[in-house]
């Protein structure tokens, strides 16, 4: 026998429900990791900016050339998320010519493979927010530390 009609609706509903809140709770995971990734790509251009106004506009080779210039900001950071994990989260080509950016400012569609997410699909616009960053260097250099958000660009013990 297979149970009343009444029983199979509130199994059916039953496995509906646990189906449709695990659904909810894969996509929150998946938005919040993303959104992660945005942040880390911002920061990782914020690096780079940084690195290339500290280096006559040359372009970091890896990420040992970024390490040391997130340690300037390692107090202000590590709060927000260690090295290791940027790294993990982003993606940077590190062949691009600085000089070349220097002499002849990109739009974003040239800098759009440069700093963008590792492994997901970039919903939050991570690489943009990169690249925004980087135009933003690239075009006032002579002011980018003092015309961006403090609290990314300020080295641990500056005033």
């Amino acid at each position: 026998m297979a149970g009343s009609p009444h029983r199979r609706i509130v199994v059916i509903l039953a496995v509906a429900g646990l189906v449709l809140l695990l659904g909810i709770g894969i996509a929150f995971h998946y938005l919040s990791q993303t959104n992660l990734d945005r942040y880390a790509c911002a920061d990782a251009g914020v690096l780079v900016a940084v690195y290339m106004r500290s280096h006559d506009g040359a372009w970091p080779r890896g990420w040992d050339d970024l390490k040391g210039v997130y340690r300037s900001f390692q107090d202000e950071w590590e709060r927000r998320r260690a090295f290791e994990d940027m790294m993990d989260r982003v993606q940077i080509d590190f062949t691009i010519d600085g000089e070349a950016l220097r002499k002849d400012p990109p739009d974003r569609k040239s800098l759009a493979s440069a700093i963008k997410p590792r492994r997901r699909i970039d919903f939050c616009h991570g690489s943009q927010m990169a690249e925004g960053i980087l135009l933003h260097y690239l075009e006032h250099p002579e002011t980018f530390m003092e015309t961006t958000q403090p609290a990314m660009t300020k080295p641990a013990g500056a005033p």
